[in-house]
Order: C-alpha cells, then sequence, then structure tokens
C-alpha cells in the first residue's frame, strides 16, 4: 500500500529525489490507510471476492483465479472464502462460450482444434477431465444435459 501511495512522487531516475518524496510522505501514509479501513474503502475480503466473481464471469477456472488473487496481495484464507461461491462447471462453459469451443465453435473441429481448445482451457485453469467432456458436447442441448448431469 505505501509503494502505491508514494508513487507518484518519486522522481524517475533520481534517487535522491525518490527517497526525500518517500520520507516526506511516510507518516501520513498510516492515518490515510486506517481512514480509508475505517470508511470500507479498504475491504480485502470484499475485493478478493468481486474479483474472483468477475473472473469467474469471464470464464476462468478456480486454480487461476486463486493464482491471481495471490498476486495482487490477498492471503490464502480470504482467497479461498472467495472461491467458495465459485461454480466451476459454469465458469467453464462461459469460457467456452467466451472463446467459441466445444458446441459455440462456428465450424467443425478437426485434432489440432480440439486439442487447442482443451490447452486454452487447462490454461484457464479448468480441470483436463471436465474440459474434456464439456468439448465433447456436440451441441447446446448436449451440453445443457450434461451441465445438468454434473451439477446433480
Amino acid at each position: 500500500m505505501q509503494r502505491a501511495a508514494l508513487a507518484p512522487l518519486s522522481g524517475a531516475g533520481d534517487p535522491p529525489r525518490r527517497a526525500r518524496a518517500a520520507r516526506a510522505g511516510r507518516p501520513y501514509i498510516g492515518p490515510i490507510v486506517d481512514k480509508l479501513r475505517q470508511l470500507g474503502a479498504l475491504d480485502d475480503s470484499a475485493f478478493a471476492h468481486a474479483r474472483a466473481q468477475s473472473l469467474a464471469r469471464r470464464g476462468q477456472g478456480k486454480p487461476s483465479i486463486a493464482a491471481r488473487l495471490a498476486a495482487d496481495g490477498i492471503d490464502r484464507t480470504r482467497v479461498a472464502a472467495s472461491l467458495d461461491d465459485i461454480d466451476a462447471i459454469e465458469a467453464a462453459v462461459r469460457f467456452m462460450q467466451r472463446r467459441r469451443f466445444g458446441p459455440y465453435r462456428l465450424k467443425a473441429a478437426d485434432d489440432s482444434t480440439a486439442r487447442r481448445e482443451l490447452a486454452a482451457m487447462a490454461r484457464a485453469g479448468h480441470p483436463p477431465d471436465l474440459a474434456r467432456r464439456l468439448l465433447g458436447c456436440a451441441d447446446d442441448a448436449a451440453l445443457t444435459a450434461l451441465v445438468e448431469e454434473l451439477s446433480a
């Protein structure tokens, strides 16, 4: 938080100026952060939950979401709590819709296309078994039936 608050004060390529700015601003950082916390503007749990939901709506899988939250500096307990509300199947289907994979593709897929789609889903954090089953659906009706079966 301190680095972010002091960044505008830093002089690019001028270490003495950066050091003076950091020393001058340091006494003000703590009270400002405390005041923002009191007002509810700094809430890591709310941020983690909102960020996780946003990434899930974009089709990211739980491992990918967890990694991004950890990169944002969110601790493990808050990351785990924010992932509780994420539906992995729904996120995978959204990823397929967004990327036009599986039953949403515009033309028939050959083996290399299927491998690329599976690899993309794995990179997005979706389990390979789930991705294979979802990508194997021929049409939207089959996908809906599979989602209902997996969700039950």
